[in-house]
């Protein structure tokens, strides 16, 4: 029913832009609506208001009285709107959409008890609204009755477990109730699903972080090997509730400068704050063939960390990068790191800046490890920027120095290198 009237709405808009008059409902599309709707296609809330009302001054129809509700609320009169949904929903009962926005005007005055019992009585005309449940889930946030949040979270997962909004909401309304029997019904929930891995480490990871063990959950989460798992719903978190929002230890995963990864610390009010680590990873595979006709299969892992301090949801001063490269060949007992990378940067507002200096290692196989060469970069709003550099070929405009070790000279990159870290 939300769904048929949501177009019919949609056909009113498309017969106002056409500059017609049809009958649409219970009423007609006259001039002073025709008025009234292209004011609200123009963002002109108050001037639609004065039309409706003159328009329904002469007679009361159900398409001027939508619109009126629609004006009042977008003019953020919610009160005004409530009134004339009320008598739209006892006057046209069979018109849901009256009580779709009846549900904005309750949410708008912060009535989310009344909200809810809207939603859920359109629930019952329109089962199959997935926008309707994603709505009252929300006001519900709002209740603070968090067992009654996961109850309608997997009610909503269970009929729409495709939608990655659907499992977000599952998940964070286990991290809200917070018991062992909730998590291990919100386990059994999503057995077998492509985010199964996934919500088991960051519940597994988050329970090692608040008892101390930040080595074996910073194990679990820079698993170059299940990188992929770890990353299919972005945005996902586990971690403390407070009044309705993340608020503590929290671990989630997301970009990590413009790439799918990892982020662990606290979390206030969906926001960053204090210290934090944050990586990603990725992984690739060769087949080797012999001629004997045996094979061996290596993997390449690959690791990125960032530690340092986040405020107000994004990087802030001194931030340490490490990158590590290495094999793990099923012929070797340990794996073997062959690169590992050093960069200390300086965040503002997000934003690397100013000089950085990326110191180079390689492994030689002995046990040892060389020093290979220093990158330097010059960064500004995050971008690497042109800087002047003493270079072999005299003073010259770069984007990218690399001094190699001593005896083996250095090396430079005059167009621009394209390196950046912005925290979006």
């Amino acid at each position: 029913m939300i769904q048929k009237l949501i177009i019919s709405l949609f056909s009113v808009f498309a017969l106002i832009l056409a500059g017609d008059s049809a009958q649409i409902g219970n009423g007609s599309l006259s001039n002073a609506c025709y008025s009234a709707y292209q004011a609200m296609d123009q963002n002109r809330a108050e001037e639609a208001i004065t039309l409706f009302e003159k328009e329904l001054a002469q007679e009361e129809t159900y398409i001027a009285m939508i619109g009126l509700a629609r004006a009042q609320l977008a003019a953020e009169k919610p009160e005004e709107a409530k009134e004339t949904l009320l008598k739209i929903v006892d006057v046209y009962p069979e018109e849901t959409a009256g009580m779709y926005y009846l549900a904005a005007a309750y949410t708008q005055l912060e009535e989310y008890p009344e909200a809810v019992e809207t939603y859920q009585q359109l629930l019952e005309s329109n089962e199959d609204s997935d926008t309707v449940m994603e709505k009252m889930i929300a006001c519900l946030w709002k209740t603070g009755d968090y067992t009654q949040i996961y109850q309608a979270s997997r009610e909503m997962y269970l009929k729409y477990p495709e939608k990655e909004s659907s499992v977000r909401n599952l998940v964070k309304a286990c991290a809200a109730v917070m018991t062992d029997d909730c998590e291990q019904d919100l386990l059994s929930t999503i057995a077998g699903s492509e985010a199964e891995y996934e919500i088991a480490t960051l519940i597994n990871a988050f329970h090692l972080l608040k008892s101390g063990d930040v080595e074996s959950a910073a194990s679990l989460l820079e698993d170059s090997k299940h990188a992929e798992e770890l990353t299919v719903i972005n945005n996902l978190a586990y971690g403390d509730i407070q009044d309705g929002e993340f608020g503590g230890t929290t671990v989630a995963v997301q970009n990590v400068f413009g790439v799918k990864g990892i982020i662990y610390g606290n979390c206030y009010g969906e926001k960053w704050d204090g210290a934090c680590h944050a990586c990603y990873s990725g992984l690739s595979t060769d087949t080797f063939y012999s001629d004997d006709g045996s094979t061996i299969t290596i993997d390449y892992c690959e690791l990125s960390t960032f530690d340092g301090n986040w405020t107000d949801g994004k990087p802030e001063g001194e931030v340490k990068m490490i990158y590590q490269s290495y094999t793990d060949d099923p012929e070797e007992p340990e794996p073997v790191e062959w690169e590992w990378e050093e960069t200390t940067f300086n965040f503002q507002s997000g934003k690397a800046d100013g000089r950085t200096e990326t110191v180079s290692y390689w492994y030689n196989g002995d046990g040892e490890w060389s020093e290979d060469k220093t990158v330097i970069h010059v960064f500004s709003n995050g971008r690497a920027q042109a800087f002047t550099a003493e270079t072999e070929d005299g003073e010259r405009l770069v984007y990218e120095l690399r001094q190699y070790t001593p005896g083996l000279g250095s090396s430079y990159t005059e167009t621009n290198c394209g390196h950046s870290y912005i925290w979006n």
